[in-house]
């Protein structure tokens, strides 16, 4: 009787062809982030409103990973999303951007320290 050997790329092939592949739809995500919100030991798993998660019928829909996150977070943000402010040159033309300089250089050279900002110990607030 003779021997039969599978090289273990057929072994591969055979299995996803049989099974399917496993795509990982988690790729980039930080493996702290998938234990909190998937381990057995971590947070559990949020249903919608109305839902008591008791089973599991095909209308149910659980939160995905983004939800769940955005769920947590949510008391934390009191206010609408800020607009990201554009990335260009403050400066209209070199000799602009040159009186700057020179005038930043001259402030950081006098340690200036401005008031207001709470840098001066006179500006500190006493705790008792």
């Amino acid at each position: 009787m003779g021997c039969l050997f599978i090289a273990l790329q057929d072994m591969h092939l055979i299995g996803m062809t049989n099974h399917g592949v496993y795509i990982n739809d988690y790729a980039g995500v930080h493996l702290d982030v998938i234990q909190q919100y998937y381990s057995a030991h971590g947070h559990k798993h949020q249903c919608a409103p109305g839902q008591t998660g008791a089973g599991h019928p095909p209308d149910e829909h659980w939160m995905d990973l983004g939800e769940q996150v955005a769920a947590d977070q949510s008391a934390n943000i009191h206010h609408e999303a800020v607009d990201v402010p554009d990335h260009e040159d403050p400066f209209l033309s070199d000799q602009q951007r040159d009186a700057f300089r020179t005038a930043l250089a001259a402030v950081q050279e006098q340690a200036l320290l401005p008031r207001g900002y709470g840098l001066h110990q006179g500006e500190w607030e006493m705790e008792s």
